[in-house]
């Protein structure tokens, strides 16, 4: 809390700057040309950040109630309490803050860059303390532990805790962690990274000099609405199996059935080869029509995110992976889980590569139905994932990894790889809607 309240007096330091005219711009707004995502990544946030408010004040809620069994009232309830309001009060300051500043960059100084590294700094120790809490509170079976103290007994066993804590706490816990890494990502657009200011230049003189205007538009720009819904349409069908599949494992069928298990690894790789073939589609596109408009630029901040995220989900399916080797083959689909990790390790190199070289290739005015419907299938398929995986509470009794480590590690392991995954679909998701805006072919009049 102590982090946390220095970074809530970083957000303030910023705002009295700004309001004083020493919080200086360079004058370049690029809201809506250089990032189409940016809008909806503001609104996703909002989300995050008001499902971390609800999950404080449930929290919040259950400390009120254990006042009664806390010896040292004074310090520890108003601590507690105190924390909570700290806490809330950043949060809503930095979704005020990065709502309104979003798309602008600051002239680079010394308040600027302390106050920036500080915000990150306490958005890491809640995403931290979040995973560390998680396992400590809700994977201890026994709450009788003597280690406890009475505080914590209480959280545990509290009514408010078992009532509804306990049923939402699994939903709410990835978005806290999901809200910590978008909310670091807006901050970095903050800093003064060079990478980015020039990138962010050239698409903005770029898209406003040939999308604005008078723009060359090819063939391609007629009829595109229905071929647009039929990308669409190819995408659903292809992720239909995984989802049916995902929410009847979590709603009405049991882990333990082999058949359905089956069913949900075959859903998986056709969910894979939706996004597979696209990025090869697209990738042909890309070199063949657009070869002379790539340029060589420096990985910015968001492609650095975008690389720790994705290297967060190799490494969840590389843990399956090696546990599929160290297995007896008397497992059933054994052979069929191994293949669709591998297959999903594949999916997920390809796709943090797409991503990184389509930011390269500058439009000039041209259009492509085939890359902007690769868009729409990238973010059909990892938004699919992203919502399955959000309500998909891990366990160690379903996961064959916990053959490879024990279940208390493999909780930790878990705790700090699935947010990163989900953050990872969610980012891609939105990618590829920008990717979806940048090459759709442009209407025109008959």
């Amino acid at each position: 809390m102590t982090l946390v309240t220095i970074g809530l007096s970083s957000f303030v330091t910023l705002i009295i700057a700004a309001f004083r005219s020493k919080l200086t711009t360079d004058g370049n707004n690029l809201t809506n040309t250089a990032d189409p995502s940016l809008n909806l990544r503001i609104v996703f946030l909002w989300i995050f950040g008001l499902a971390v408010i609800v999950h404080i004040s449930i929290n919040t809620a259950i400390y009120v109630e254990c006042i009664p069994f806390i010896s040292t009232k004074s310090v520890e309830a108003t601590f507690s309490l105190l924390s909570s309001i700290i806490l809330i009060l950043f949060l809503l300051i930095q979704l005020s803050f990065i709502s309104y500043y979003r798309g602008i960059r600051f002239i680079q100084t010394t308040i600027v860059n302390f106050s920036c590294i500080f915000i990150l700094v306490a958005n890491f120790v809640i995403w931290f303390n979040t995973f560390i809490s998680d396992i400590n509170v809700f994977h201890h079976g026994n709450d009788t532990v003597p280690r406890y103290s009475n505080a914590s007994y209480c959280f545990r066993t509290s009514k408010i805790q078992k009532g509804l804590a306990k049923h939402v706490t699994s939903f709410l816990i990835p978005k806290r962690m999901e809200f910590c890494i978008l909310a670091s990502s807006f901050i970095f657009w903050f800093l003064r990274w060079s990478s980015d200011e020039t990138n962010e230049k050239l698409n903005y003189y770029t898209n406003k000099h040939f999308r604005g205007g008078s723009t060359s538009v090819t063939e391609e720009g007629r009829h595109i609405i229905g071929q647009h819904i039929f990308a669409g349409a190819f995408g659903i069908f292809m992720n239909v199996p995984f989802f049916l599949t995902t929410v009847l494992l979590i709603f009405a069928l049991n882990w333990e059935s082999e058949d359905a298990i089956l069913a949900l690894q075959i859903g998986e790789v056709l969910s894979s080869l939706c996004i597979i073939l696209p990025i090869y589609v697209s990738s042909y596109h890309l070199k063949k029509y657009f070869c002379d408009s790539r340029r060589p630029e420096k990985l910015t901040a968001n492609e650095y995110l975008l690389i720790l995220s994705s290297s967060g989900t190799m490494a969840y399916y590389m843990f399956g992976t090696v546990t599929a080797f160290t297995l007896p083959g008397n497992f059933t689909h054994l052979k069929t889980f191994l293949c669709t990790r591998i297959i999903l390790m594949l999916e997920t190199f390809l796709q943090t590569h797409f991503l990184i070289q389509i930011r390269r290739f500058r439009p000039k005015g041209q259009s492509s139905l085939f890359i902007s419907s690769g868009g729409v299938n990238l973010m059909m398929t990892n938004m699919n994932h992203w919502i399955l995986n959000s309500t998909n509470k891990p366990s160690c009794h379903r996961n064959l990894e916990t053959k490879l480590v024990d279940c208390q590690s493999w909780l930790y392991i878990i705790n700090i790889l699935i947010p990163l995954m989900l953050f990872y679909r969610f980012f891609s998701g939105i990618s590829g809607y920008a990717i979806y805006y940048k090459f759709k072919p442009i209407v025109v009049g008959k």
